[in-house]
């Protein structure tokens, strides 16, 4: 059995059988205006029984009624006549020829699908009348009574601001009593919207100023500060400046020396809002900033602690006795001069006290020996925390700090004489 598919503004159903349509029909709930897809293309329901009827084959001539009434009537096929109403078509006398029940099964068709048509516009504009009405009273309401399909009614009040909407079920072409889907929606617009503000009033016009305490000032502003205002009188006078609460916040609205003072203020705000929101950031940017600084200090304080330690595991005093003291030249070490100086010289490397300000930078490296005069001497050099570069810190005997350039002098002389 074939099955079609219905559609009906823009909303199809389906695939259904025939018997399904044809039940639905009788029913109501479909409308002779519904599309069918027969073929791939879209037709009404009307033309597709019209052409159903048209191409229905006429009964053989022994199933004809005879005048006897002998033989059985064979009844038509229900599909070759669309209803008019809610009831099946009655078939056709005993004498009718199939294509005569056809072209009248036609001609009912077109006369019901008329009489549905003007009945559909009839409805509309019954609808359209009633809201013209109701919206012009403003008082009247929507009666849903007469296009719903039980006996009670809703009544919908309409505003100003609010217009109703009809709509039907997408399932159906009618607007009669079988359609239990129309519903009646009211559209507000938006109550946010501002309240069309009115142009300031002319500036030099005198007018009559009612203050809360019951006086009356007829005259103009001519002066206004963040503490009150100042009339001129009529009688060229000037009144005391009026503090704001004495006026009606509404009676000034449109003052324009009002309108402008408010508007400096309002500048004069969001100025100072702006002051101290870059204010912040900029405090915040310091702390940020000074907060990425102790984290940078940090990180690196930690890493040239491990490049010194490791120097010091690496090269303890080498990297000082394989360099050169310039009164020498570069042609002689540290550790030459010192295997003839002080051969006995004890050499060891360490870290730099915290509140030394090298202490990230070097590390301490020192020379001990006895002098000919059983003197405790001391030589230190500052070496890079690499261990790539030194100089001299510092020349000691028996604990005093001696120059560096007289006793450099004096190491070499032993040199010289030693040598």
């Amino acid at each position: 059995m074939n099955v079609y598919l219905i559609r009906w503004r823009g909303r199809c159903e389906g695939p259904l059988h025939l018997k399904q349509i044809d039940s639905r029909l009788n029913s109501g709930s479909l409308g002779l205006l519904t599309e069918i897809q027969v073929d791939g293309h879209w037709i009404t329901l009307r033309d597709f029984y019209k052409a159903q009827a048209l191409a229905q084959p006429a009964a053989p001539a022994e199933f004809q009624v005879s005048d006897h009434n002998t033989a059985a009537v064979p009844q038509p096929d229900y599909r070759t006549l669309p209803p008019e109403s809610n009831q099946r078509s009655p078939s056709g006398s005993a004498r009718t020829k199939p294509l005569t029940l056809a072209v009248a099964a036609a001609l009912v068709v077109c006369l019901v699908g008329g009489i549905a048509l003007a009945s559909h516009l009839l409805s509309i504009a019954k609808i359209q009348k009633n809201i013209s009405i109701s919206a012009s009273t403003n008082e009247e309401t929507i009666a849903t009574s007469s296009i719903l399909t039980t006996n009670s009614s809703t009544t919908v009040p309409l505003t100003n601001n609010s217009y109703p909407v009809v709509s039907g079920s997408p399932t159906t072409n009618s607007l009669g009593t079988n359609n239990p889907m129309i519903t009646v929606a009211l559209i507000t617009p938006s109550q946010t919207s501002d309240p069309p503000s009115l142009p300031p009033l002319p500036e030099n016009k005198a007018r009559t100023f009612r203050l809360k305490n019951g006086t009356n000032y007829t005259g103009t502003i001519i002066s206004v500060d963040r503490t009150g205002l100042v009339i001129k009188l009529v009688s060229n006078q000037y009144t005391s400046r009026l503090a704001w609460n004495l006026f009606d916040e509404e009676q000034l609205t449109r003052e324009p020396k009002v309108i402008a003072l408010r508007k400096a203020q309002q500048a004069a705000k969001e100025a100072a809002e702006q002051k101290r929101i870059a204010a912040a950031a900029a405090v915040e940017k310091v702390k940020r900033d000074k907060a990425d600084a102790a984290r940078n200090l940090e990180e690196y304080r930690a890493r040239q602690n491990l490049l010194i330690e490791t120097s010091i595991r690496l090269h303890k005093w080498q990297a000082v006795t394989g360099g050169h003291l310039k009164a020498w030249g570069s042609e002689v070490s540290i550790g030459e001069i010192f295997s003839v100086v002080a051969p006995s010289a004890r050499w060891s490397a360490e870290k730099l006290s915290d509140k030394e300000p090298e202490r990230y930078t070097y590390y301490l490296v020192e020379a001990n020996w006895i002098n000919e005069n059983f003197e405790p001497v001391a030589m230190q050099y500052l070496v890079t925390a690499d261990g790539s570069d030194f100089h001299l810190h510092g020349c000691f005997v028996s604990g005093r700090k001696m120059p560096d350039l007289p006793f450099i002098l004096g190491v070499k002389k032993i040199w010289d004489a030693r040598k």
